[in-house]
């Protein structure tokens, strides 16, 4: 219980805007066992309910500068994600089946992320190559997966199973977004025809059962996220990082690809986080 009341306390203190930056991330980074759990305790005492991934990063690390080292930066952000879904829990899981979907997808997989390399699988950041094909779902025409995802994934994100029979929630809503969507109908590959193409109408209902929702599953797949934003800024905002080795958005995606507790991230979620983090990097406060 002494234990636990001094690390509070240590929290408390390191709250305080007295607080160097420098020091307070050493303090948040350390290795002693003590330091361990304050860092945990820390991330806690802030408000990020009701904030994305980013934002709440961005205002964590805001208030110290993260140690040089991996060790140290893994530390601190396991405190961080650990807070962040405990002030955001994941939407609840359902049973898995080819024709459900995964509660993470909810609100995405509507916009097809594409970089200077050309478009990529929306699920893991595969390019078109002569071993590796892009597939467009048939129920929207928008976003496109690799076979694999295709295989595994549409189905479970809201769109045709397979990328090539029927059509879901993610596909009226890409249709939507993107103009394709012609007097509330959608055209798509029937299972009950033998994948003939039939059309079907959507109305209003199902284009309000598609809202947004975190897609993050659990602490280790925030975390993950977490580490590979702070990489992805030190990557596009470092003056010695060349040109040609800046990361483009499907490198990103491929980075976390089966990351979100083995499901994917939405492309079109990781896609915003990459050109958000692309316009401004992770910053500091600066004490005058």
């Amino acid at each position: 219980m002494r234990r636990s009341t001094t690390q509070n306390a240590a929290c408390a203190r390191l709250a305080s805007r007295e607080v160097d930056v420098d020091v307070l991330g050493a303090c948040l980074g350390h290795h002693d066992e003590f330091w361990q759990e304050v860092a945990m305790r820390f991330a806690h005492h802030h408000d990020l309910a009701g904030l994305d991934l980013l934002t709440a990063l961005r205002r964590y690390l805001w208030r110290f500068r993260l140690p040089g080292e991996a060790a140290p930066i893994g530390r601190i952000l396991e405190g961080f994600a650990s807070a962040f879904v405990a002030a955001n829990p994941p939407a609840a899981a359902v049973e898995q089946t080819s024709h459900s979907t995964d509660p993470s997808a909810r609100g995405w997989f509507v916009r097809q992320p594409a970089g200077r390399a050309g478009p990529c699988c929306i699920a893991c950041g595969a390019l078109e190559r002569p071993d590796e094909s892009l597939k467009t779902c048939s129920g929207c025409g928008v976003v496109v997966f690799c076979r694999r995802c295709a295989r595994t994934t549409a189905g479970r994100s809201g769109h045709a199973i397979r990328a090539c029979i029927g059509f879901g929630k993610a596909c009226e809503s890409a249709a939507r977004i993107n103009g394709r969507l012609r007097s509330g109908k959608i055209t798509f590959a029937s299972p009950n025809t033998g994948g003939r193409v039939e059309s079907c109408f959507v109305g209003d209902e199902d284009r309000a059962n598609w809202v947004r929702q975190s897609p993050i599953k659990s602490p280790d797949a925030a975390f993950v996220l977490s580490y590979a934003i702070v990489m992805l800024s030190t990557n596009l905002h470092n003056p010695s990082v060349k040109k040609s080795d800046k990361m483009e958005v499907h490198q990103f995606l491929a980075q976390c690809r089966d990351q979100n507790d083995g499901g994917a991230f939405p492309g079109d979620y990781l896609d915003e986080i990459y050109s958000a983090v692309r316009r401004e990097e992770l910053k500091v406060q600066v004490r005058k």
